[in-house]
């Protein structure tokens, strides 16, 4: 019935049509009509000649014809980008259950053991925002606002934090005072990071006193004599690698403590910056072609370079951060440098990045990738994931 009816309606406006009440189309065009046989909104449409009916389906083969082409290049391409990501996701999932129920980052997530080094935690929680503009994970924010709490519960009153070991069920802290001058600017360095991160309207009230504890953690460690920062208390040894990096952190720290509202204390970091920045030449003796890794007490130089640590691990921090450098020095660590460990390819990368060449960087940046992905919780300790992190997201923080 539905189908007589339609060819009713159908007869029915061609007869209307025929009568004068609808238009006839122009020739070249039909009248659009609807399933109804009523016509459609618009007027009639317009007949394509074959020509142009030709020219599209030309047009259309080409299209397909691109795609096929083209699509090995743009699958090959997504490809080369997912590698990474999955390794990253990969790390993060190494480092997340590196995190106790109270906050602490452990060193290895493998057994009951607990070995807790703020150093390295810090450099976990820093690695764990890394690619926050990339894949967003709140509930990292969340476990690094957890660690940034328990570093500010375990602080002294004069910015140093020590060591901790012992089990899941009873660890304590150990006699060993964390390397401060790194340990309290990486912690102003996540802090900021999860300032960013988080947007949290509690910050000063929650991190305000740690974050200026941190601060003249640091600035009590400045020799007034050159800007440099010494160790720890008790320790005048003076570490190029440290403070490469605390000069690093300072830019982090004054954007947060200015955030805060504590602008005498952000001027102070700036300065700590501006001073290590005139003086680590100090660290290069005339003539050696590499830099020293530290300065004694009495101002003597320890130099090297054929020990991955600390000789060549030094020299490609410098290389990665500093603007003054060696010429010749790059190569010579390039073809010396091990890289069966991703710590010293993470470092190597990085000074790559800087001074090496496109294809020096595609090779460090693919051993970097091949090691992340066969991290396994009982082959690595949590900051090696993190660097991993930092190099394949671009992240040079440190």
């Amino acid at each position: 019935m539905v189908c007589h009816k339609m060819n009713a309606l159908a007869v029915s406006h061609r007869a209307e049509r025929q009568a004068g009440r609808h238009p006839a189309p122009r020739e070249g065009t039909h009248a659009a009509v609807n399933r109804r046989g009523r016509p459609m909104p618009g007027g009639p449409r317009t007949v394509r000649p074959r020509a142009a009916v030709r020219a599209l389906a030309a047009r259309a083969i080409a299209g397909t014809l691109a795609v096929a082409l083209l699509g090995p290049a743009v699958s090959a391409a997504e490809s080369a980008d997912a590698a990474p990501r999955k390794a990253v996701e990969h790390c993060r999932e190494l480092i997340r259950p590196c995190q106790l129920s109270d906050g602490l980052i452990r060193m290895r997530a493998d057994g009951e053991i607990v070995r807790g080094v703020p150093y390295f935690a810090n450099i976990a929680a820093v690695a764990l925002l890394a690619p926050r503009h990339r894949q967003p994970e709140s509930s990292d924010v969340g476990r690094v606002r957890r660690w940034l709490a328990w570093y500010a519960a375990h602080q002294k009153p004069d910015g140093t934090v020590h060591k901790y070991s012992g089990t899941v069920g009873c660890y304590a802290r150990t006699e060993k005072l964390d390397t401060t001058d790194t340990s309290a600017s990486l912690y102003l360095l996540a802090l900021n990071r999860y300032r960013k991160a988080s947007r949290d309207r509690h910050l000063r009230a929650r991190f305000g006193v740690s974050a200026i504890r941190a601060i003249e953690a640091v600035r009590s460690l400045v020799d007034p004599t050159d800007g440099l920062t010494w160790a720890r208390p008790g320790n005048r040894n003076k570490y190029l690698m440290d403070n490469v990096l605390v000069s690093l952190c300072m830019a982090d720290a004054a954007e947060l403590l200015e955030a805060m509202g504590d602008r005498q204390r952000a001027t102070e970091a700036r300065q700590i910056r501006r001073g290590i920045s005139e003086s680590v030449a100090r660290f290069l003796p005339p003539g050696a072609g590499h830099f020293a890794w530290a300065i004694g007490a009495g101002g003597r130089l320890s130099t090297g370079l054929d020990l991955p640590y600390p000789h060549q691990r030094a020299n490609l921090y410098a290389l990665a951060h500093l603007e003054a450098v060696p010429q010749g020095l790059w190569p010579r660590l390039r073809d010396a440098c091990p890289t069966d460990r991703l710590v010293m390819t993470t470092r190597s990368y990085f000074a790559a990045r800087r001074v090496g060449s496109a294809e020096d960087r595609t090779r460090f940046r693919s051993i970097v990738l091949e090691q992340a992905r066969s991290l396994r919780p009982d082959n690595c300790d949590v900051f090696e994931p993190a660097l991993a992190i930092l190099v394949l997201t671009d992240d040079v923080a440190l």
